[in-house]
């Protein structure tokens, strides 16, 4: 479950600024989003505009709006490419795509991944042995190179 501390910090990382009507709108959004994935555009815009106390095109243009000020280069553009995107520029796609970003990201942190055991390719050698040969191969290259350049 998305909270709503979350979905702003992702909308701060992207530059949003938080006085604009949209911020609201869009945490009001992805959190119902979040809730039921099915649910159409314009049926969430009279949701967030009950809970809001305007109407529906409000909210669809405030969101517009928001969306626009953060793709206009004044937020971080990978992370704006990262959790909205450049090509789909429409409110729907970017609803959507924002909510499926920040639900994986908080699967993520919920489901830490195993740790990758090193394995020991080479059994019966420790690793300080493995820095001496190192060391070993490294001055004998160069000692080996300063005698061809002194023939």
């Amino acid at each position: 479950m998305l909270s709503k501390e979350k979905v702003e910090a992702v909308l701060f990382k992207m530059g949003m600024p938080a006085n604009v009507k949209g911020f609201g709108y869009i945490v009001d959004s992805v959190l119902l989003l979040e809730e039921d994935s099915k649910i159409k555009t314009t049926y969430l815009y009279f949701k967030v505009a009950q809970q809001h106390g305007t109407t529906g095109q409000r909210v669809e243009r405030a969101i517009r709006h928001a969306f626009d000020i953060v793709r206009s280069c004044r937020g971080d553009y990978d992370v704006v490419n990262h959790y909205i995107g450049f090509i789909n520029c429409a409110n729907s796609p970017s609803l959507s795509m924002l909510t499926m970003k920040i639900r994986e990201e908080a699967l993520e942190v919920q489901e830490p991944k195993p740790e990758k055991k090193e394995e020991n390719v080479i059994t019966g050698i420790t690793e300080a042995r493995l820095l001496e040969l190192m060391r070993q191969a490294y001055t004998e290259f160069w000692a080996d190179m300063i005698i061809r350049l002194k023939k």
